[in-house]
């Protein structure tokens, strides 16, 4: 909770490395995962009225970005692998990774979740826990909110030993 603020004021969390702009009176909570390679994370908290918000978000744009799957790095991988995604909205969400043969090799979130910006690892391995092979693989985030599919998309990695 943020107390009483004015009505006319609102409140921001920037998020500097992936960019984020998240409105925090209107959000349940913002949630974020850092990769192995950071040691520190940079957040600014901006709290006033619009046009003051607008000027201190460092160029960052206020527009709420509804959904979105980033590629994911390293790519391609040896082990490991990051994988990102942002809610607009919360919802179902289902993300899987499928052989090129479009068999479902592992599911890496099957689950409700809030708006913010996840990122998650996959090391590689199947459901069975077994290592998969060298290789091109697809991974797919879909989200069902109010019941209806809401945004799916699709994106290629490889594995390479």
């Amino acid at each position: 909770q943020f107390g009483n603020l004015p009505t006319d004021f609102v409140i921001y969390v920037v998020d500097k490395t992936t960019e984020r702009v998240v409105r925090l009176d209107q959000t349940v909570h913002y949630e974020f995962t850092m990769s192995k390679n950071e040691s520190r994370r940079n957040f600014r908290l901006i709290a006033g009225k619009n046009d003051f918000i607008e000027k201190n978000t460092q160029g960052i744009p206020l527009i709420a970005v509804d959904y979105s799957l980033m590629q994911n790095y390293p790519n391609p991988f040896n082990p490991s692998t990051q994988i990102r995604y942002t809610l607009g909205h919360s919802g179902n969400i289902s993300l899987d990774i499928y052989n090129v043969l479009g068999q479902q090799v592992r599911s890496l979130v099957n689950t409700i979740q809030q708006i913010g910006t996840y990122e998650l690892e996959w090391d590689g391995k199947d459901n069975n826990g077994n290592t998969v092979s060298t290789g091109v693989y697809f991974y797919k985030l879909t989200v069902i909110s109010n019941g209806e599919k809401a945004f799916t998309e699709t994106k290629k990695l490889m594995l390479l030993k």
